[in-house]
C-alpha cells in the first residue's frame, strides 16, 4: 500500500483518514510514565469507556473547550479542525493517534500545534496525567516501526501539576468550572525531517 505524505495529518478531512488509534491503561509511577495498550483501532471513531469516545474531530464551528470555562478554542487559529484525545472519565485510562508517512521535500518540516487539558489531582511526577508527542524510526529492511526516535529532540512531553498556572501564567490556566482541571493556551513545536527525507517515520501523540 502506498505510504502517506502528510493528506489530512491536519484532521482537515474532517475525520480519521491515514490515522490509526490505540488504547489501554495508563499505571505511571512517580518517576516512570507505563502505558500498558490492549487495543489498536483502525476507524478511531469506534475507540470509547463510560465517558464517551477517546477521539473526536472537531471544527471551528464547535466553540471552546468546557473546562477552559469558554476560554479554550476547540481549533486553533489558522486550522479548521482538530483532535480531542481521551475524555474526561477518570479510572486511569490511555489512549495515542499514530500518523505512518513518507518524509519528502514539502513535508519535512513537521508543525505540531497542541493545547493540553489536564486534570491535575496531585499525585507524583508520571502519577498524573502525561501528555506525549513523538517520532518514531522505520526499519530500512522490512518497513516496520522501531521504538526508536528519529532523533533525540523528536520527543516532547508535559505531566499535570496543580503549580504549573504559577510557574508557567503564560501558558497554564486553572479551569474556572473545576479547581482540579488546569488547561493550557494552543503551543506549537517544530521538529526537522529534512535528512529523513525518503525515509518512513510515525507521529505518535
Amino acid at each position: 500500500a502506498q505510504v502517506p505524505t502528510g493528506h489530512n495529518l491536519d484532521f482537515s478531512t474532517g475525520g480519521y483518514i491515514n490515522w490509526t488509534a490505540k488504547t489501554g491503561t495508563y499505571d505511571g509511577t512517580s518517576s516512570q510514565p507505563i502505558f500498558n495498550w490492549t487495543s489498536t483501532w483502525t476507524d478511531p471513531t469506534l475507540a470509547s469507556d463510560v465517558g464517551g469516545r477517546f477521539f473526536i474531530v472537531y471544527n471551528t464551528s464547535q466553540g471552546t473547550d468546557t473546562y477552559s470555562g469558554g476560554q479554550l478554542p476547540k481549533v486553533p487559529e489558522g486550522f479548521t479542525h482538530s483532535s480531542q484525545l481521551n475524555n474526561a472519565e477518570g479510572g486511569a485510562d490511555c489512549s495515542q493517534l499514530q500518523y505512518t508517512m513518507e518524509v519528502n521535500q514539502e513535508n519535512c518540516l513537521l508543525t505540531f500545534k497542541y493545547s493540553m487539558v489536564l486534570e491535575a489531582p496531585g499525585h507524583s511526577g508520571y502519577e498524573n496525567p502525561t501528555f506525549q508527542i513523538d517520532v518514531m524510526k522505520h526499519s530500512s529492511e522490512n518497513g516496520s516501526m522501531l521504538e526508536e526516535l528519529v532523533d533525540p529532540c523528536a520527543f516532547f512531553e508535559k505531566s499535570s501539576t496543580s503549580s504549573l498556572p504559577q510557574t508557567e501564567p503564560e501558558v497554564w490556566h486553572t479551569s474556572s468550572t473545576n479547581s482540579s482541571w488546569i488547561w493550557s493556551e494552543w503551543q506549537e513545536i517544530k521538529i526537522n525531517l529534512a535528512r529523513f527525507v525518503g525515509d518512513r517515520i510515525t507521529i505518535r501523540v
